[in-house]
């Protein structure tokens, strides 16, 4: 049993449906996550991390979404805000992560601008104590239970759509505005946060003023992208192993025969199977396409969150409609996965935006 192994079946499998009827953050999965050493998991090995890359990262998020949502959306932020913390972040934090001691999250989501993060409100301006920034947040997974944020302002002086910052969770000026309740993810805690005259240093810039959504987009945005599509290809797998044992479970007695013996449910079973294992390689392909750095890499990135994400949902309700009414009763298990399943298609870059982005792509045009 390897240790994700280990901290699934002691403790996030056991709390995932009273995460989601709660909708309480699952501290007790991401401490026994942070004691597999599974948050220093991308951390460089010099540091004391797992010196691991995207594809170790996926493998993670696929068994947590398949397993708790909620869990799973935490971590798969936290990576995804690593990334450019290990790029461009100082040595003492990604020393903290390393250790599994840290727990970050991306604050790129605006009131104003609201999904198109590439756009930030929030401002940076130099005062006699250090930077400050006024930002509101529209949505920020792990709001108040993360360590940091990796938090995006206009620039301060330079030009450029965005500056970003590390930004501790503890700086006075923060403001949550919580608890979350939302349809699913409902532990994920992803709330509103307002920062207000909030100081900082200099040196909490992550990257060159002004650069930004480039930064953005060569680190924390493939693992986002990708990390999301692992998320779905777990709930999905989650979903049709329901769909398998209900089916191979549930009897029409006056046939004497299983739901699996019937020809209109099993076609039906075999349609969610196989678009389960076109996302699958799907994945697999945008993996294999920037480990290689393969021409289409950009291309499989844009692409692979939305392919997963339209997928989940159809599903999601295919799983709805082959298990019928006893996948209405909580305790299936099918409906909290359902839920689940409805959250990457609107997760800011949404799979209309980034449809937009993939024909600018292929029609020669600039993304932004």
């Amino acid at each position: 049993m390897t240790a994700l192994d280990a901290a699934i079946e002691s403790t996030i499998a056991p709390a995932a449906a009273e995460t989601d009827r709660l909708g309480t953050f699952p501290r007790t999965g991401v401490d026994a996550l942070a004691q597999a050493g599974l948050l220093g998991l991308t951390s460089a090995k010099e540091l004391g991390g797992g010196g691991q890359g995207l594809s170790e990262a996926a493998k993670v998020i696929e068994r947590l979404g398949g397993t708790c949502g909620s869990t799973a959306m935490v971590v798969l932020m936290h990576y995804a805000a690593t990334a450019l913390i290990e790029a461009y972040g100082s040595e003492k934090v990604r020393a903290e992560i390393a250790r599994n001691e840290h727990l970050t999250t991306l604050a790129f989501s605006e009131v104003g601008s609201r999904s198109h993060f590439w756009a930030p409100l929030g401002t940076a301006s130099s005062g006699d104590g250090g930077i400050r920034l006024d930002s509101k947040k529209s949505w920020v997974t792990a709001a108040a239970e993360a360590d940091s944020y990796v938090w995006s302002t206009r620039p301060l002086e330079a030009e450029g759509p965005m500056t970003i910052w590390l930004v501790r969770s503890d700086a006075t000026g923060l403001h949550t505005r919580g608890p979350f309740d939302g349809f699913g993810l409902r532990g994920n805690a992803s709330s509103p946060i307002t920062g207000e005259n909030v100081t900082v240093d200099r040196d909490a810039m992550l990257g060159a003023d002004g650069s930004g959504l480039d930064i953005a987009l060569q680190t924390a945005l493939p693992y986002f992208l990708v990390l999301n599509a692992a998320f779905s290809l777990g709930l999905m797998e989650a979903l049709v192993a329901k769909a398998h044992d209900h089916l191979l479970g549930t009897r029409l007695d006056h046939l004497d025969q299983t739901l699996a013996e019937q020809p209109l449910q099993r076609a039906r079973f075999a349609q969610l199977h196989t678009r389960t294992d076109e996302v699958r390689a799907f994945l697999a392909d945008t993996l294999t396409a920037l480990e290689t750095g393969r021409a289409d890499a950009t291309l499989r990135v844009l692409q692979v969150k939305a392919v997963s994400a339209e997928a989940a949902a159809e599903v999601a309700d295919g799983v709805m409609r082959l298990c019928g009414g006893s996948a209405f009763r909580k305790e299936t298990g099918v409906e909290r996965l359902f839920r689940d399943a409805l959250a990457a298609r609107v997760m800011a870059p949404t799979t209309d935006a980034l449809h937009d982005f993939v024909g600018r792509a292929t029609l020669g045009m600039p993304l932004f």
